[in-house]
């Protein structure tokens, strides 16, 4: 049995059957056929099985709600996705998450992003068809209003496909996976499929295509950010792991009070900064053992970095933990109002003793510390 393109005219004036969504490999490759001509063009063709279609075994697969095409496919930016329409002949699956058609044509093309925006169009028009209270196909479940297919969950509140979650909102494509497992507060996320990415984490907002991986895992107040691992008080950032305090900042690791720099590890209070590494209140800085942007000793770094440390105080440059109610459970926080802290906001409530400290140091700087913690 194969699998090839044909003419529109060889249609014959069969009518569309259906239309939805399909999802495919990089470079619209499916299986052993590639959908692509040899120019990369897909839009506007038509593709056909020979033989008898059965569902799961032979035919061109897709699935009339969107949300359904990641319950097949990695929620992955480098995958390919597209609008079809279907003819000839179609067969839908008893649980409607997908149908196979004999011939199928590629209306429409989309990357990731657009991709995200077609759900978000269909969430809203789902939402608005089904009237109030219309949730289908929940189970074992509390808390939950207009959602679909939602398993043994607890305040789900307009999402799709979400199981054994907590607090999660206006959130799909998490279906049978660990997506949101035993997480809070999960708000405006898509395409947490089939893996750990957001897994025992707390106040995780607006974060997109995290799929198996541990993307955002065992962190805390993080905001619309990417690849965060162990982490607290993250805000607009990427690739951050084991660091507190960290906004619009890249490449963070073991790191505090780091705002939009880039490429820093084992630093404190480091502002506009490239390529630092164990440095402590630098500004527009780059190298390592700095200290208010002066040459420092190995030894010098350990000695202040640990009294710094000493202090238990981190900057946080969001609300989440203020906004949280003491012994509060996580999912019950307003989680959509979670807003930046601008800078000097943040570095404000420093300890007194803290600051002496710092301003004791013989390496002590007031114009960059000023810098660092008000005016940027």
């Amino acid at each position: 049995m194969n699998t090839y393109r044909i003419k529109k005219e060889d249609l014959k004036n069969e009518k569309v059957l259906a239309e939805g969504y399909k999802i495919f490999n990089q470079g619209f490759k499916a299986r052993n056929y590639c959908y692509a001509d040899k120019n990369g063009e897909v839009v506007g063709s038509f593709h056909k099985v020979d033989g008898d279609i059965e569902e799961c075994s032979w035919g061109l697969h897709f699935s009339k709600n969107p949300f359904n095409c990641f319950n097949f496919y990695e929620c992955v930016q480098w995958n390919e996705f597209a609008k079809v329409r279907a003819y000839e002949k179609i067969i839908d699956a008893e649980d409607k998450e997908k149908t196979v058609a004999q011939v199928i044509e590629i209306v429409e093309t989309y990357t990731f992003n657009e991709f995200i925006e077609v759900l978000k169009k269909y969430n809203k028009e789902r939402y608005y068809s089904n009237g109030v209270n219309g949730s289908n196909g929940v189970n074992g479940s509390n808390g939950v209003n207009y959602s679909y297919g939602v398993n043994d969950s607890y305040g789900v509140n307009r999402s799709y496909g979400v199981n054994d979650s907590y607090g999660v909102n206006g959130s799909n494509g998490v279906n049978r996976s660990y997506g949101v497992n035993y997480s809070y507060g999960v708000n405006y996320s898509y395409g947490v499929n089939g893996s750990n990415g957001v897994n025992d984490s707390y106040g995780v907002n607006g974060s997109n295509g995290v799929n198996y991986s541990y993307g955002v895992n065992y962190s805390y107040g993080v905001n619309g950010s990417n690849g965060v691992n162990d982490s607290y008080g993250v805000n607009g950032s990427y690739g951050v792991n084991r660091s507190n305090g960290v906004n619009r900042s890249n490449g963070v690791n073991d790191s505090y009070g780091v705002n939009r720099s880039n490429g820093v590890n084992d630093s404190y209070g480091v502002i506009k900064c490239e390529g630092v590494s164990r440095s402590l209140f630098c500004y527009a800085k780059s190298g390592k053992l700095k200290l208010f942007n002066k040459n420092i000793t190995k030894e010098r770094f350990e000695e202040v970095f640990n009294n710094i440390k000493s202090f238990g105080w981190n900057p946080i440059f969001n609300n989440l933990f203020k906004m949280k109610k003491e012994k509060q459970e996580w999912y019950k926080a307003n989680i959509p109002n979670v807003f930046e802290i601008d800078n000097k906001t943040a570095w404000s409530t420093m300890p007194i003793e803290m600051k002496k400290y710092i301003q004791s140091l013989e390496e002590y700087n007031e114009k960059i510390f000023n810098k660092i913690t008000g005016d940027l």
